[in-house]
């Protein structure tokens, strides 16, 4: 801040006062001011209290830290000063800025980053003790305010201020400026003294904390340079060993080149006309055995005058030319020669590096690959089949063999350059199409069949095997044919065979079938008279009923009318009574059962004395109402007047309903004969096995041969509870059928049939077993043969049991026998489930 000039102040030693119109505040100030912090001011002590100024200086000099020094010194002002206001600048960049302020309303302090004092403090005031370094004091600013800075006292109507200069020395550390509003002349004498000494202890803590800043300053510059350096020389440092590293990674990864290379390499030092020395590199090949030999070969050749001059002239050829020299050559190693190709390259310094490669077995390969060629051209050529080599790019043949050509009709000059289209082969152009679809998704098709067509027109059938190789670095497909006509026709012939046997197959099913049904119709007639007398029985016992019932019906509708006109009510209660027991009658007695009732009937009616001209005709009545001993219930009406009319027209009334019954019975007996026979008759089934039950078709069977079981056979039947199976009922029947008839055959119709189904072996067991003759040990193993029997001519066919083991055979069941005299078993075991196959679709 430039120098300016305030002249009108006075010298006040050592300050310079201005005391124009001083204002004294009295206790009226000193009552504005009661602040907490202003007690000390409030005293206003005349005399100076040097042990706490010493305190205070003390306080002051002790920090080394600028802030706190800034914030000590204003505090202390504050408190010994009388000032309301204490504000610290320090000049920065040479202009003067507030850095620490003060005030004592609330005691507040504030040390604040540097603010410029325009607008804040008195500018001009401020210029003058900056220029001159000395402290200016105002009693009462407001009043002298004729200066520059009048705005500003009369803004901040501010009275009294002191702005004192900080000196440590003769340098100027900073300016302290003291200001009150409140009251004039508050900077006294003693005061300044106070303060002008707490100033020259700030000045000089000032001054010790600027130098502390400054070699802290130079501390952090010379920290900062040394980091730098530090930096620079760690830089360095990496960076130096990066390339050390990346060194050693160029020799190790050259080391692991040589050690993983398979070839010899030498570094040859030539001088002139001769080479001077050769340097062998340790590499891969060096654990082989043969390698010394192989070196050893090799340098030794470039000493033997046969090839020396000749190598040394390629080495000379390398460098003089400065590029890479490359020729083959070979080494006798033992009884064998080696291979190698050579590489010479030119180096620094006189120097060439030779990098040889044993390409022994490349050119074993290579001879290999050409016996190889040799052989398949040999096969290609004496091949009896059809091969071809086309293009894939155009399907051009570049190679036929002569089998091609024998079997096309086409010489081999013909068929070269041109395509199967070309040459019209192709007989279906969509299998062609085919083919090639296929060959888009796989490299090879096998046994692909085909027709093609030959020169003079005649078609043939070929199983066709392509693969994609690659010829003289061109996409080709090697073809072979295999001729499979004659096989075709030979097939044809055979496939034309199996349908006739299939057909004569079918015949002999159908024939087989009718001879079972033949055998079935067969047994159906020696069974026909049985049947026949069965069916005549229920129907007589109908006729006979129907008779009954007509005349009991007559004499009914003619008694009934006159009946209940002359009953009387209890008497018609012992009428329908009479009835009702007439119908609970349920089985018919024996004629000994009868004439035993009727006796203890006459005795019954004799002992109640019931009189009547006939007791046993009526006893007879009473047995066939059902009447039985006691008579209690009935004694009324056994002695009513009307009893032989009431007695006559119940009996009537019970002979329909009895008569009734027998016609149910007969005509259930009747149909049961007739459904049996229209299950046992039935042609066959639908020809797919159904779920069945085995003991129902048993017991058909069983009522087909009632007539014959009922004339001495006793039927036992031990039926366990089995599930339906799979099965043909229909020929199931006639399983049953052949062993009970021949059962009964064997008995001569007087014996035991014991009938025996359980369930087992995850399936159904049926033994049945008569008390017949036997079966003589002998010839039990043919009893199942076509046309065997033991019967007489006319009797059998011997068919029976070839029948049965075909049924059994086709359900995939098992039969077998055990006969002993007096007791022959039959046992069949029939699966559960369907078999795996319908026999009826083999």
């Amino acid at each position: 801040m430039p120098c300016g000039t305030h002249r009108s102040l006075a010298t006040i030693s050592p300050y310079s006062r201005y005391r124009n119109s001083r204002m004294d505040m009295g206790h009226n100030t000193k009552n504005a001011r009661n602040n907490a912090c202003d007690d000390d001011r409030d005293k206003a002590p005349e005399e100076i209290d040097f042990a706490t100024l010493m305190q205070s200086y003390r306080e002051i000099s002790r920090e080394m830290v600028l802030d706190r020094v800034l914030a000590s010194l204003v505090q202390i002002l504050l408190e010994k000063t009388g000032a309301r206001s204490s504000y610290l600048l320090l000049e920065t960049d040479r202009r003067w800025s507030i850095v620490a302020s003060g005030t004592t309303d609330g005691c507040r302090l504030t040390v604040e980053l540097p603010l410029a004092i325009e607008g804040q403090l008195p500018a001009s005031i401020i210029e003058d003790v900056a220029c001159n370094a000395k402290a200016i004091v105002l009693d009462d600013a407001l009043g002298q305010s004729q200066n520059a800075d009048a705005a500003y006292f009369q803004t901040h109507s501010t009275r009294s201020i002191a702005c004192i200069p900080l000196l440590d020395g003769d340098r100027l550390e900073g300016i302290a400026y003291l200001e009150n509003a409140l009251d004039v002349g508050a900077f006294t004498p003693h005061r300044l003294q106070s303060v002008q000494f707490l100033c020259d202890g700030g000045a000089t803590a000032l001054g010790k904390a600027r130098k502390y800043e400054e070699e802290k300053k130079r501390t952090r510059r010379l920290e900062a340079k040394v980091a730098s350096t530090q930096e620079a020389l760690q830089q360095e440092r990496r960076e130096r060993q990066l390339v050390e590293e990346k060194l050693l990674s160029s020799e190790g990864k050259m080391r692991a080149i040589f050690e993983a290379m398979t070839d010899i390499v030498l570094v040859l030092d030539v001088r002139g006309h001769e080479i001077e020395h050769i340097d062998v590199a340790p590499t891969h090949s060096a654990r082989s055995d043969s390698y010394g030999e192989i070196v050893s070969q090799t340098i030794n050749n470039f000493f033997d005058p046969a090839t020396g001059q000749f190598w040394f002239g390629m080495v000379r050829r390398a460098m003089v030319t400065q590029q890479t020299i490359v020729f083959e050559y070979q080494l006798p190693i033992g009884e064998e020669e080696a291979w190698f190709s050579a590489n010479i390259s030119p180096m620094l310094g006189g120097s060439v590096i030779w990098v040889a490669r044993n390409m022994s077995e490349r050119v074993s390969a290579q001879k290999a690959l050409h016996r190889s060629e040799e052989k398949f051209a040999k096969a290609f050529r004496s091949s009896p089949n059809p091969i071809t080599i086309t293009t894939m790019a155009n399907g051009r043949h570049i190679e036929v063999n002569e089998a091609f050509c024998e079997i096309t009709g086409y010489t081999a000059e013909e068929v070269m350059g041109q395509t199967a289209l070309d040459l019209n082969l192709w007989v279906d152009p969509d299998e062609r199409h085919h083919l090639f679809e296929l060959l888009s998704t796989q490299a090879e098709v096998r046994n692909y069949e085909f027709e093609f067509r030959t020169k003079s027109g005649g078609v043939r059938t070929a199983l066709l095997s392509t693969e994609e190789i690659d010829l003289r670095g061109e996409k080709c497909l090697l073809s072979i044919s295999n001729d499979i006509t004659e096989r075709k026709q030979a097939e044809q012939e055979l496939q034309q065979r199996n349908e006739d046997l299939a057909q004569t197959l079918q015949e002999l099913q159908a024939t087989q079938e009718e001879l079972i049904q033949s055998e079935k119709m067969a047994s159906l007639g020696q069974l026909i008279a049985g049947v026949a007398h069965e069916i005549n029985t229920p129907m007589g016992a109908i006729r006979a009923s129907i008779g009954n019932i007509a005349q009991a019906l007559e004499s009914s509708l003619q008694q009934l009318p006159h009946l209940f006109q002359t009953l009387s009510t209890e008497r018609q209660r012992d009428f329908f009574a009479l009835l009702e027991l007439s119908r609970q009658q349920v089985e018919p007695l024996s004629f000994r059962e009868e004439r035993k009732q009727k006796r203890s009937l006459v005795k019954a009616l004799e002992a109640r004395g019931i009189e009547d001209r006939d007791l046993h005709s009526l006893a007879a009545t009473l047995v066939q109402l059902g009447m039985v001993e006691p008579l209690d219930r009935f004694e009324a009406l056994l002695k009513d007047p009307d009893r032989e009319s009431i007695l006559d027209v119940a009996r009537n009334q019970a002979i329909q309903y009895k008569n009734s019954e027998n016609i149910k019975l007969a005509i259930e007996r009747a149909s049961k004969i007739v459904f049996a026979l229209k299950i046992y008759a039935h042609p066959g089934d639908s020809g797919k096995m159904t779920k069945a039950q085995v003991t129902d078709g048993i017991d058909v069977v069983l009522t087909i041969y009632q007539n014959q079981i009922k004339q001495g056979i006793e039927v036992i039947k031990n039926y366990a509870e089995v599930p339906p199976i799979f099965c043909y009922p229909s020929e199931l029947n006639q399983v049953w059928t052949n062993l009970i008839h021949n059962a009964i055959q064997a008995m001569n119709n007087q014996g035991k049939l014991e009938i025996s189904v359980s369930a087992k072996d995850r399936g159904v067991w049926v033994r049945i077993t008569d008390s017949g003759c036997g079966i003589p040990a002998d010839i039990q193993t043919k009893i199942f043969q076509p046309f065997f029997t033991t019967k007489p001519p006319g009797e059998g066919s011997g068919l029976g049991l070839d029948i049965i083991q075909k049924i059994v055979d086709k359900h995939q069941g098992i039969i077998q026998v055990e006969s002993v005299p007096g007791q022959t078993t039959f046992s069949i075991w029939l699966p559960n489930e369907q078999p795996s196959s319908d026999p009826s679709e083999l």
